[in-house]
């Protein structure tokens, strides 16, 4: 048992060895996401720590989404940075939320180019259980994007890189700081405005 509701520790080399193991077979992986997931509510009604265990969801479609896409992206595997948004962004993901992702292109050629590898990968997370919210943006768009949508910006602002190239995820996060697109005061007014609105 990988995620067992008695052991403290999930066993993550076991996690990465079982997916190696899978070689990318859509029954195994997705047998594989299920039992996690299983478990994983298995030590919730066994009182383990929520915040750990919210983490701990987050961390296994991590290592499924780096293993899948290294499989299915081939030579746009490492050109295109995979980034993690919304609560998935902040390593909060809870049973049955979406799995919020951005993928970052270097140029829109290189989209039009990738865009089979993108629509297979897609669709193996699909068919794997994970319910996928994407979209596919360049650093441009992700700052044009930012500048008209206060949602997307700070969506952005709480992203983090799953996998492939760190230079074009710091560029993303670079074009879309506060000094770039929002200033602080703007953007804490915007805020709180946006709250009272709700």
């Amino acid at each position: 048992e990988l995620l067992s509701a008695d052991s403290e520790e999930i066993d993550w080399d076991g996690v990465s060895r079982n997916l190696h193991q899978a070689k990318g077979d859509l029954f195994k992986v997705r047998r594989m996401l299920e039992a996690g997931n299983a478990a994983l509510i298995e030590r919730f009604l066994a009182k383990k720590p929520i915040v750990q265990l919210v983490r701990d969801r987050a961390r296994l479609v991590d290592t499924v989404i780096i293993d899948s896409w290294q499989r299915i992206g081939g030579k746009f595997a490492d050109i295109i940075t995979l980034v993690a948004v919304g609560g998935y962004g902040r390593s909060e993901l809870h049973p049955y939320s979406d799995v919020d992702l951005l993928m970052i292109v270097p140029s829109e050629r290189k989209a039009r180019q990738a865009s089979d590898a993108i629509a297979a990968f897609l669709a193996f997370l699909w068919d794997i259980g994970m319910e996928v919210g994407h979209s596919t943006r360049t650093v441009g768009e992700c700052r044009s994007e930012s500048e008209q949508d206060l949602g997307v910006v700070t969506t952005l602002m709480e992203s983090r890189i799953i996998c492939g190239s760190q230079k074009l995820f710091d560029k993303m996060q670079a074009s879309v700081s506060p000094n770039k697109v929002w200033h602080a005061r703007a953007f804490f007014e915007a805020k709180l405005k946006e709250q009272q609105i709700r």
